[in-house]
């Protein structure tokens, strides 16, 4: 499929179709600049596409902008995919919601809506080697089997009740 592909030459408007991936978004930049990287990943992997990215709050561009650009674009065949890890509320009520709302004003767009990443072998192969080499790091002497690992629970609970944090988590 070559990225152009026949449309109406006199509207702009294109049979193309974009790729919007939506990302949860994040207050810190690294993160947004991490999920543009993925972005960027896909985009490579798939010349034939136009690649977009937005995010669901707290990060630019939002899904809605993304979604607005490519319209703009002459896109009126849109795949989005969720690069959430489960089907859970963002997944599964969130996104839909914004792409009802975009629908409701674009009638002459076709969108398409994948589903959420899920678990896949590689992710629980990666999983693995995180944890194993955060249990490297845990204090000398103490045996696995004895080691719970809670870091990013811990971290979470620690900034949202105490107020505080963990130096280079979420950072």
């Amino acid at each position: 499929m070559s990225k152009h592909t026949a449309g109406d030459p006199h509207t702009g408007v294109s049979d193309r179709v974009g790729i919007v991936l939506c990302g949860h978004g994040t207050r810190h930049a690294d993160g947004a600049r991490e999920f543009k990287f993925v972005a960027d990943g896909v985009r490579a992997a798939l010349p034939a596409y136009t690649v977009s990215h937005g995010f669901l709050e707290l990060s630019d561009p939002l899904l809605p902008e993304a979604l607005e650009t490519l319209y703009a674009q002459g896109f009126r065949r849109l795949v989005v995919t969720p690069c959430m890890l489960f089907a859970a509320g963002h997944a599964k009520t969130d996104i839909p919601l914004m792409l009802r709302a975009f629908q409701a004003f674009h009638p002459d767009v076709r969108l398409t809506y994948g589903r959420a990443l899920g678990i896949d072998p590689g992710l629980l192969d990666a999983a693995a080697t995180r944890i194993g080499e955060a249990l490297d790091l845990a204090t000398p002497g103490v045996p696995r089997e004895k080691t719970l690992l809670l870091g990013m629970v811990a971290c979470f609970l620690g900034g949202v009740v105490g107020g505080g944090g963990c130096a280079g988590v979420g950072e």
